[in-house]
């Protein structure tokens, strides 16, 4: 990557996976700093911005990711980014909000198992079980080998202490994704809220 910025300076998208690359290693301020270089370059591209948004959500810097949010979606309202927002709104505690947000989604992309997956978590954390498994059925019906799917329902049954079902969506998971074994080891452990991976 490094090498593809030297060789293009100018080309915004390089800047965008390297910010997501040092994202997801923790390094947030470079992450930032090619989140500011690739929205100077593409100012008009709402994806920047809804990046820049999930940065600052990881930083718990709610106030920025919310005006990033709110900037992507004026630039293209699309139910990636509305379901974004969601999520922040469910990490800051404002349950009703994300839910305005995750219905959005859901009309805009109501195929995409995320919307789905990603409303049960919100409705877990209201305490809504009952909602929630009938977002995480319809988010394994339309992503059946994804592996997250089973370890966020299993989530959801050990919080309502339905131990058989947890098990076995876990063991569901761990099959899918072998790799996912010491995380599926106490799936009752995950902290709430957060955003999960795909």
């Amino acid at each position: 990557m490094e090498r593809a910025i030297e060789l293009d300076p100018e080309d915004a998208e390089n800047f965008f996976i390297r910010a997501v690359m040092y994202r997801e290693m923790g390094r947030f301020i470079e992450a930032l700093a090619d989140h500011a270089r690739a929205i100077e370059l593409v100012p008009g591209e709402a994806e920047v911005f809804t990046q820049r948004a999930v940065t600052y959500r990881d930083m718990e810097r709610y106030a920025e990711a919310l005006a990033d949010h709110d900037r992507a979606i004026e630039l293209g309202p699309d139910g990636f980014a509305i379901g974004q927002r969601a999520i922040t709104y469910r990490c800051m505690g404002r349950f009703e909000d994300a839910l305005a947000d995750h219905d959005r989604a859901i009309e805009l992309g109501p195929d995409e198992y995320t919307n789905f997956r990603d409303r049960a978590v919100t409705y877990r954390c209201m305490g809504r079980f009952e909602d929630a498994l009938a977002d995480h059925d319809r988010a394994i019906e339309l992503g059946p080998n994804r592996y997250q799917n089973f370890v966020e329902r299993a989530v959801t049954y050990a919080l309502m202490g339905r131990e058989e079902e947890k098990a076995a969506d876990v063991a569901r998971a761990i099959e899918l994704n072998p790799g996912c074994a010491s995380m599926c080891a106490q799936p009752d452990d995950q902290p709430p809220g957060r955003p999960d991976p795909a």
